[in-house]
């Protein structure tokens, strides 16, 4: 058959209405498929269909070993396997899972999390699970039930199928095969595309025939589509109003409950090293924990320090270097004087003062020394004309001022050597050859590295009372045993200082960190938390959060009090066996 545009343009105005009639209501029947409103309604001012999210289908179980949740995706099963104690993740884990028939081992994908891929999983419907885990030594059995709930179609029903509410029912077969297909076609448009798309038809074909009727009828139907209601749905006697949008959580997320407690999944707790353990009374001695550092014994610390301005030399063996063993009295670095010009114009007067006097007393000697020799006759025989006392005299005058210009002259422009005052090791050098230093500025240090003290510091909360039973702890060794020295009379920003002597000679570095433990006479029998997990709850009053299930934790008000440096003694609020948070109680406070 072939087209003609001639037979379009000779078609009836009677029969082009009755086709215009039927696709301004079929549109507009498009336009409003998702809206049904029976008798007695007013829905008022309609809001948007809220978006629901269905939750994953999921359970929990837990033994005295092992704490397990599952949650399925499609026909994936995903497992996340920790101690029941310390939340710890399981790893290298045999988790056998059983479902009637079906038996898998779960492959493990991280640190704790195993999965397992099943049609079963998808189906619809309650299964009863055997799971046996097997973890090094330990191994246990548990049971679980899995709930797949059905999915709800009511909704994608009633869009298809509008027109079996608007057509009789004699002809819904005739029409069906057709509608259906267009329906769903056109449901899954965008409204601004079809209503442009539409639009722009009309107005081709009005353009293309001419006729008017065709670019009136798509500005109808573009109307019809930009005023249609958007879809709800209301029941018998109901006036929806302004309606909030429903909030499903798909419980992958962590929120709080309307109790106060949280749901925390496990990925969630995965993320953020949550960690528990088990409330338990202990028998131990209270103690407390101070911080400082080594120090070197004063008894055997030594320093060189320059005696007067200088510029700093060093012997013809090189710079002293650090951790070079040294006696009393080795030359360890020589100090040149330096004068200001004044100072130096009055040494260089004085010189020549000496040199001056000094050549005249020669002078003197000499002439003696002439006089001497000359023999003068008398009645016991020839005697001197000068006397042997006068000449020893001009002797030693003259080797007196020998001796102060000597002196002067080497205090003024001569190198002083500096010694060691101590024998031992040296631990610092302060300077470097030509630097010039000032009279008292220590330069070298000389200590005996294996006699060590500990300077600690404690704060006004901190209890050292008990100091007779002391000890040290160092960083990669053992406890080493201290014992007390002094305190500091004094405060120190606010903060006392104690001084401890390791007992046992062993090298070890200045500065290094200590932690001191000081721990008293008798025991005490407590119920004792780490610091970290007391954390202030929304009232502000402490609060220690306890695990009730694998994804819920409770807070728990309680009453402490310091038991020491690290621990806090519970004295109400906790009972013993009570599963608590010790790492990450801080970020639990902050879920809302």
């Amino acid at each position: 058959m072939k087209f003609s545009i001639s037979a379009v343009e000779t078609t009836s105005r009677p029969t082009m209405s009755v086709i215009l009639v039927f696709l301004i209501t079929l549109f507009l029947s498009f336009g409003d498929i998702r809206s049904f409103a029976h008798e007695g309604h007013d829905h008022g001012e309609t809001k948007p269909k809220p978006e629901i999210e269905v939750a994953d289908p999921r359970f929990a179980v837990e033994t005295t070993l092992f704490q397990l949740v599952g949650r399925a995706n499609g026909q994936k099963l995903t497992l996340y396997l920790d101690h029941f104690a310390s939340n710890a993740p399981v790893l290298s884990a045999i988790v056998d899972i059983t479902a009637g028939v079906d038996n898998q081992v779960a492959q493990e994908v991280s640190d704790g999390t195993y999965e397992i891929t099943s049609d079963w999983v998808a189906t619809s419907g309650t299964h009863d699970l055997i799971i046996s885990v097997t973890a090094g030594d330990e191994a246990d059995l548990m049971l679980a039930q899995l709930v797949v709930p059905e999915q709800d179609e009511n909704v994608s029903k009633e869009v298809i199928s509008w027109w079996e509410d608007y057509l009789p029912a004699a002809i819904n077969p005739y029409v069906t095969p057709i509608l259906k297909p267009a329906t769903v076609f056109l449901s899954a448009l965008d409204p601004n595309y079809l209503l442009a798309a539409v639009f722009g038809i009309g107005l081709i074909l009005g353009l293309f025939i001419r006729n008017t009727i065709f670019p009136t009828a798509s500005a109808l139907i573009a109307l019809a589509l930009i005023t249609a209601p958007t879809p709800s749905v209301a029941h018998e006697g109901h006036d929806h109003g302004e309606e909030k949008k429903p909030v499903v959580n798909t419980g992958n997320q962590p929120y709080r409950l309307p109790d106060g407690s949280i749901f925390l999944p496990k990925p969630t707790q995965r993320l953020l090293n949550i960690r528990s353990a088990l409330t338990e009374l202990s028998d131990r001695p209270k103690s407390e924990r101070l911080l400082g550092k080594t120090i070197s014994d004063p008894s055997y610390t030594g320093v060189v320090q320059a005696v007067r301005d200088g510029r700093v030399g060093f012997p013809p063996k090189g710079l002293p270097i650090i951790g070079e063993e040294v006696d009393v009295g080795d030359v360890v670095a020589t100090l040149t004087p330096v004068l200001t010009p004044e100072a130096q114009a009055g040494m260089t007067e004085q010189l020549g003062s000496l040199t001056q006097e000094i050549a005249l007393t020669e002078q003197r000697l000499k002439r003696l020394n002439a006089a001497s020799q000359i023999q003068v006759a008398g009645q016991g025989g020839g005697l001197s004309a000068v006397s042997r006392g006068a000449i020893e005299e001009l002797e030693v005058q003259l080797e007196t001022l020998v001796s102060r210009r000597d002196a002067l002259s080497s205090i003024s422009f001569g190198a002083l050597n500096l010694k060691a005052s101590r024998a031992g090791t040296i631990s610092n050098v302060n300077v470097t050859t030509g630097q010039v230093v000032s009279a008292g500025d220590t330069l070298i240090e000389i200590v005996d590295p294996k006699r060590i003290w500990v300077e600690a510091v404690a704060y006004p909360s901190q209890n050292t009372e008990f100091v007779s039973r002391a000890r040290a702890v160092l960083p990669d060794r053992d406890a080493a045993p201290v014992s007390f020295v002094s305190r500091s009379l004094s405060l120190t920003a606010q903060a006392e200082t104690l001084y401890f002597r390791l007992e046992k000679q062993e090298s070890v570095p200045i500065g290094t960190p200590v932690t001191i433990i000081l721990e008293a006479d008798k025991n005490e029998r407590n119920l004792l938390v780490p610091r970290e997990s007391v954390v202030r709850g929304g009232s502000g009053l402490p609060v220690v959060w306890v695990q009730d299930a694998p994804e819920t934790f409770r807070p728990q008000i309680v009453k402490v009090e310091p038991f020491d440096g690290q621990r806090m003694k519970v004295k109400a609020g906790l009972n013993e066996g009570d599963r608590f948070v010790v790492e990450g109680a801080s970020f639990l406070s902050q879920v809302r």
